[in-house]
C-alpha cells in the first residue's frame, strides 16, 4: 500500500479530503503556507517540538517518482557517516532548497544557488555538528522564509533525522508549513 494514497478502506492524501484541496477563487495556488518550520509546529506549540538532530533538508518544486526518491535517499546516505556509494543515473539535481546542516558539509546554508534564508531560533552555531542541526528544547526551531514550492500541490520534501528522546506527547512535528497559526487553521 502506498502510504501517500492509503488503501481503499483508509484513503490518505489531498484527493481523499472532503472537501478536496483546491485553489481559492481567483487564484491558481492550491497551497500558500507561509514560512516553513522545521523541528516544530508553526504555532511553536511546546508539546509538539522535536528533540533530536536533523541532517539535510531538500525541497523540490515537483513530485519525485520512485526512482528519483531513491536517488535522493542514496545521495543522502553518502553525506552521512559509513554510508554506501549511491547509484547515479537520472537523479534530481534541482532542489529549490538544499542544506546539509552538517558542519563538515556546509553547515546551515542553502547550497541550491537560490540563497534561501535559514534561521535557527532558540539555538546557536554550537548546535551544528557532523550529526546535523541539534534541536534540544522548547522554542528551538529552524525557520525557512517562505518561497513558492507548494502552490500547485506537487512537491517533495526530503530530510534525515535522529530521534534522541520523547517529549511525552503523542505527536512531535518535524516539518510544518502553514499560512496562519490561528486555532483551527493548523491541520
Amino acid at each position: 500500500t502506498n502510504i501517500a494514497h492509503g488503501s481503499p478502506r483508509r484513503p490518505h492524501g489531498p484527493s481523499a479530503l472532503n472537501p478536496p484541496f483546491r485553489a481559492q477563487r481567483g487564484s491558481k495556488k492550491i497551497f500558500d503556507f507561509g514560512d516553513i518550520h522545521v523541528g516544530g509546529r508553526a504555532d511553536k506549540g511546546a508539546g509538539r517540538r522535536f528533540l533530536g538532530h536533523i541532517a539535510m533538508l531538500q525541497i523540490y518544486g515537483t513530485a519525485l517518482n520512485a526512482y528519483q526518491a531513491n536517488c535522493v535517499f542514496k545521495d543522502g546516505e553518502t553525506m552521512l557517516r559509513k554510508a554506501p556509494t549511491p547509484i547515479q543515473n537520472m537523479c534530481p539535481n534541482n532542489p529549490m532548497l538544499d542544506s546539509t546542516f552538517l558542519s563538515n558539509k556546509g553547515g546551515m546554508k542553502d547550497l541550491s544557488g537560490n540563497s534561501r534564508n535559514l534561521v535557527h531560533t532558540g539555538g546557536s552555531n554550537a548546535d551544528i555538528s557532523v550529526r546535523g542541526l541539534h534541536f534540544n528544547g522548547n522554542a528551538d526551531y529552524l525557520i525557512v522564509k517562505d518561497f513558492d514550492y507548494e502552490t500547485d500541490a506537487t512537491f517533495t520534501v526530503s530530510f534525515w533525522f535522529t530521534k534522541e528522546k520523547c517529549t511525552g506527547n503523542v505527536f512531535e512535528y518535524l516539518y510544518s508549513d502553514h499560512k496562519s497559526v490561528k486555532p483551527g487553521s493548523i491541520w
